[in-house]
């Protein structure tokens, strides 16, 4: 977290935390709010600090009514910035050279939720964020 943090300072965006029912976190220009009661593990908390300051850094943010086409827009720059931060191409193949294959291994290795960390490898493969979620 302490990179996040940094990062925040640098880009004058200030850290809350409170009552956040819904989702959790939220961003608003210059503002990340978030719930702790919402977070169960260390890598949800990097995860979603990260994905809410992507939509203070890209200024990436939108109306409740706005169509559903922005709103993804807007998560989508989010999701790439965070991901980008947190995780390096460079980093990434390093982790993988070093035997962290399976998605768990790296989510864990990255210390980001396995979904992030999904998503991450779909945007490295791929180069978007259209992710086909695996079966279970």
């Amino acid at each position: 977290m302490t990179e996040l943090f940094e990062i925040a300072e640098q880009k004058n965006i200030e850290i809350f935390v409170g009552n956040i029912p819904l989702t959790g976190a939220m961003s608003v220009p210059g503002y990340i709010a978030l719930d702790y009661r919402m977070v169960g593990t260390h890598s949800e908390e990097r995860s979603n600090t990260a994905h809410e300051m992507g939509h203070c850094v890209k200024n990436a943010f939108y109306e409740k009514d706005a169509p559903r086409y922005e709103k993804q827009r807007c998560e989508n720059k989010a999701d790439k910035w965070a991901i980008e931060t947190l995780i390096k191409q460079s980093d990434l193949d390093d982790a993988v050279k070093l035997g962290y294959t399976d998605v768990w291994e790296l989510s864990d290795y990255f210390c980001v939720t396995y979904e992030f960390m999904y998503k991450a490898l779909w945007w490295y493969k791929y180069g978007n964020l259209a992710v086909e979620w695996p079966q279970t």
